[in-house]
């Protein structure tokens, strides 16, 4: 696909993918965005008929996701996996597969990796063609960090992060949030962040606003400090 191809739209307008008779390939989107947690209408682009590639960094792992109408989905591990950099998951709708290349194929790839090390590979029929050599380091950390998120459950973790995101939202007189992430607008977002975390809150500035994000190992606790941090330090602008 050549530069010309691409072309870049405001996932919030609905009628952005319109019914796909332009002939758009595939709409790549994230489920849910970095920078203030917005989510996409995914109805709407599974509507357009067209194939949807979900950057699901922000979502896996920190709110249940349905792969139902998706055809690609793509995950780093160190983000709501809580797990080691280096790792990343990628998910392929099974009548996909024929159509991706893999570009990195080599002993992994083959339906039987231990059988033969050496020379062009035959690739597997299933998913095992995508892979490639584990990260030693990042894969035993990855592991236990899985294994904690699946024994706890997607949809116990959600609503707890849930549950936390819409109580600080609340309080601050936001729009409910669909995502454990928020966006608060103050004024100097940068120096409002500093005394945050003086006060011992974890959070960030981006574009003239605070980033907050709850996850499992948060509590109302947490939520209760950063809105004593928070609301001395400035005031709630209403653009939020």
């Amino acid at each position: 696909m050549d530069d010309d191809d691409v072309r870049m739209t405001d996932a919030r307008k609905q009628t952005a993918f319109g019914d796909n008779r332009g002939g758009v390939p595939a709409v790549a989107v994230s489920l849910v965005q970095s920078s203030d947690g917005r989510v996409p209408d995914l109805a709407a682009i599974k509507a357009a008929g067209t194939r949807l590639f979900l950057d699901g960094t922000q979502a896996v792992g920190s709110i249940p996701v349905d792969l139902v109408g998706v055809d690609y989905l793509v995950a780093h591990s160190y983000k709501w996996l809580l797990s080691p950099r280096g790792l990343c998951f990628f998910y392929v709708r099974p009548e996909r597969l024929p159509e991706i290349t893999p570009w990195l194929a080599g002993w992994k790839s083959r339906s039987d990796p231990f059988e033969d090390y050496y020379g062009a590979p035959e690739l597997a029929s299933d998913a095992h063609r995508l892979d490639v050599s584990i990260p030693w380091f990042s894969a035993p950390g990855a592991r236990a960090s899985l294994e904690l998120i699946a024994g706890l459950g997607p949809e116990a973790i959600g609503e707890h992060n849930l549950a936390l995101a819409r109580s600080f939202a609340s309080e601050l007189g936001l729009a409910e949030p669909a995502s454990p992430i928020l966006r608060v607008p103050v004024d100097d977002a940068d120096s409002a962040v500093e005394r945050l975390k003086r006060a011992g809150v974890a959070c960030s500035a981006r574009s003239g606003s605070i980033r907050f994000a709850f996850h499992l190992y948060n509590d109302e606790q947490d939520v209760a400090l950063a809105l004593e941090a928070l609301r001395p330090t400035a005031a709630v602008r209403s653009d939020a």
